[in-house]
């Protein structure tokens, strides 16, 4: 019983020509994955990068934190008022 185990054994990891391919429809699918892959890395890098170094800046005093609600507004501006919109 042994030996016929050990000889099926030997039989499935024997290493043979697979003479297969993928397919065009397949390799495409393949690339496409591993280029998003990489570009979703990049950028989820960049912005975590960019939220890294804004921390350390704003640790140092080198730059204020940017307020969550607006990163753009200055502090202690307020939203210009038109009296034509009253």
């Amino acid at each position: 019983m042994a030996t016929r185990f050990l000889l099926v054994l030997a039989v499935a990891c024997w290493p043979v020509g697979a003479w297969a391919y993928i397919d065009p429809g397949s390799g495409l699918l393949l690339v496409q994955g591993v280029i998003s892959a990489v570009i979703g890395a990049i950028f989820i890098a960049r912005r975590t990068l960019a939220q890294g170094l804004a921390r350390v800046a704003a640790a140092l005093g080198l730059r204020s934190a940017p307020a969550a609600a607006d990163a753009n507004a200055e502090p202690g501006s307020e939203p210009p008022t038109d009296p034509a919109t009253r």
